[in-house]
């Protein structure tokens, strides 16, 4: 794998560089850090009427990127076919990520730009209409799930190894191949509530669906429309059975990236067609271990897709099936 990205680096560095778009009007930082994000790492702009997230990546994260988007490009020698199916398969599920430029404060690092994770709308030449008036889109949601049953990133021989991994393992991890990274939840364009790296707050099942929860309930108190958390879970569904089928590597430190548009649930079906009210992506593919065998499965991530889309149907059936059961009970004097 090291020799693939290798060759990566060596032949098509500058294509992302020739792609580079400049920053444009900076008009407010909306928030500093990305929730879940060290200093240093991410920040959101405020940016030509959206959220823009400014991302900082190693060289490594760039050449997976160009793997995944420019497979094609590569002569049959650095990837047989199993990797270009691989490849080409992550790509419905990576953000696009585009221009980079050299970060002048950290060293082998890239300032990028991940594009339309914050930026809803589903045509992006056009604004948001209703009743063929112009309407400003608000400021979109997100959580940061990291993924896998192992989530270390430090070598063994780094003097925070131990450290990390004992916060590491004291979360949902291990158990559940997941934790909360972190997340922003707006309410009427202002920041109602953040978490960002806070081990305490992703240590059993139940923090974490109740972070979902809140993410998922509406400015009125209501949870959003069923057909929303199942649009999520078809797309999570359909990632876990394409690694099922495809893996060739175990991929380690990624995220799932949800996006919910909580101003918009309840009144969904007026802004569906123009909106995407609910999002998840793939992001920080930050680092990849070849598998020994082609058989095998990265069946860490495998689980934590799993246990994901069991959460989120545990909250459907928690706010809807039990609720219509008590309705019906009630209906007939149960």
């Amino acid at each position: 794998m090291g020799n693939i990205l290798q060759k990566s680096k060596q032949n098509h560095r500058g294509s992302l560089q020739r792609k580079h778009t400049n920053s444009g009007k900076q008009l407010q930082i909306l928030q500093e850090y990305l929730a879940g994000c060290s200093e240093d790492k991410s920040k959101i702009i405020f940016e030509e009427g959206h959220q823009t997230i400014l991302k900082v990546c190693k060289q490594y994260e760039i050449d997976v990127y160009e793997c995944i988007f420019n497979t094609d490009a590569f002569p049959p020698h650095i990837f047989d076919d199993t990797w270009r199916v691989y490849y080409k398969g992550l790509r419905k599920f990576v953000p696009h990520y585009f221009g980079y430029e050299p970060n002048p404060t950290i060293q082998d690092k890239f300032n990028v730009r991940l594009q339309n994770l914050l930026d809803i709308r589903k045509d992006l030449s056009k604004g948001l209409l209703i009743d063929n008036q112009p309407v400003q889109i608000k400021p979109v949601s997100y959580l940061d799930l990291k993924i896998g049953t192992k989530c270390v990133l430090k070598s063994l021989d780094s003097p925070d190894y131990e450290e990390f991994k004992y916060l590491d393992d004291s979360t949902t991890t291990i158990t559940y191949g997941f934790r909360v990274t972190g997340y922003c939840i707006f309410e009427n364009c202002q920041v109602k509530d953040y978490l960002c790296e806070d081990f305490s707050q992703t240590r059993t099942y139940d923090q974490v669906k109740q972070a979902f929860t809140k993410i998922l309930t509406s400015q009125s108190g209501q949870i959003a429309p069923r057909i929303l958390i199942e649009r999520l879970i078809l797309r999570i569904q359909e990632l876990e059975q394409f690694l099922r089928q495809y893996s060739r590597a175990v991929i380690l430190g990624s995220s799932l990236f949800f996006t919910f548009a909580r101003d918009y649930y309840d009144e969904y079906e007026l802004y569906d067609s123009q909106l995407k009210i609910v999002d998840v992506n793939l992001i920080d593919m930050c680092h990849m271990e070849l598998m020994e065998k082609t058989e095998d499965k990265d069946w860490g991530f495998i689980k934590g897709l799993e246990e994901t889309i069991k959460l989120l149907k545990d909250i459907i059936s928690e706010k809807y099936d039990k609720t219509a059961e008590k309705q019906i009970q009630f209906k007939h004097g149960v």
